[in-house]
């Protein structure tokens, strides 16, 4: 995935974070915070499985798209950097645990 697409859907799932934050302060319902929780569960999954499965070292912050071609030609440095990913990746998918735990706690 690009970084233009990937930033694009950043921009569309912040939008839907958003209006969901907007709607349950609005309407003080736990429907919206649980279904803002669900959209982050999302992302994280997406984020997540470039970064782990994908290895989209490109994603890391403030890599630009030629200093991942660049990195790419050095199997050496693409190797460390596919690690730095991977760790990155789990660290947001056991994130995810968590907000599936909030959720259990809102409807607790």
């Amino acid at each position: 995935m690009s970084r233009k697409n990937f930033l694009i859907l950043t921009v569309i799932e912040t939008l839907l974070i958003t209006v969901t934050v907007i709607l349950e302060s609005v309407f003080n319902n736990k429907l919206w915070h649980i279904a803002g929780i669900i959209i982050l569960i999302f992302i994280f999954l997406h984020t997540s499985y470039l970064l782990i499965v994908k290895k989209s070292i490109n994603l890391l912050a403030g890599m630009t798209e030629e200093e991942a071609i660049e990195i790419r030609k050095d199997p050496e440095r693409l190797k460390k950097h596919e690690k730095i990913a991977q760790a990155i990746g789990i660290v947001i998918l056991l994130s995810i645990f968590f907000l599936i735990y909030l959720i259990y706690e809102i409807l607790g």
